[in-house]
């Protein structure tokens, strides 16, 4: 599924995404990397309505990373399709951009590696591509875009088995 990421502010961020036939809520999971090569703190878990395409996390702290994960939830109760995790940098001011995460492929590999997490145990043995936004939005595997980012630097890595 189609999902844009916007910061807003220094501890705002605000996910749009296209709506999915079929879905009953949208299910917004979120992790903030305390330290990349370690630890994954759980942050939160939002469930909005049928008809909602946004939602906001306020109580980012300015200068860390955040994994999002969006998914459509179906009348079953089980999770339409998905989109791949999304690693942020929420900036140190009003900054509309989201700069390149230092190491994208090696922090995505490590975190679907992290045994406390389901959603990220759930996500295992497939293939993930590490998304970076601009100030015009997000695009998978076609390259950075806006903010100045690097054309073609899009990075695909595959979730190590436990």
């Amino acid at each position: 599924m189609d999902a844009v990421v916007r910061v807003h502010a220094a501890t705002r961020i605000q996910i749009e995404w296209s709506p999915v036939q079929g879905a009953v809520a949208y299910r917004i999971e979120y992790w903030e990397l305390t330290d990349p090569s370690v630890k994954l703190a759980p942050r939160g878990e939002a469930v909005v309505g049928p008809d909602a395409t946004r939602h906001a996390i306020s109580d980012c702290p300015p200068g860390v990373h955040v994994l999002l994960r969006l998914a459509p939830v179906l009348a079953d109760g089980s999770d339409g399709p998905t989109s791949r995790p999304v690693i942020v940098r929420v900036p140190d001011g009003d900054i509309a951009t989201f700069p390149r995460p230092a190491s994208p492929g090696d922090v995505v590999a490590a975190l679907l590696a992290a045994p406390h997490s389901v959603a990220l145990r759930r996500a295992r043995g497939h293939e993930r591509t590490v998304m970076s936004a601009g100030a015009t939005g997000m695009r998978e595997a076609g390259g950075w875009s806006g903010g100045g980012a690097r054309s073609g630097s899009a990075h695909r890595t595959s979730a190590p088995d436990a």
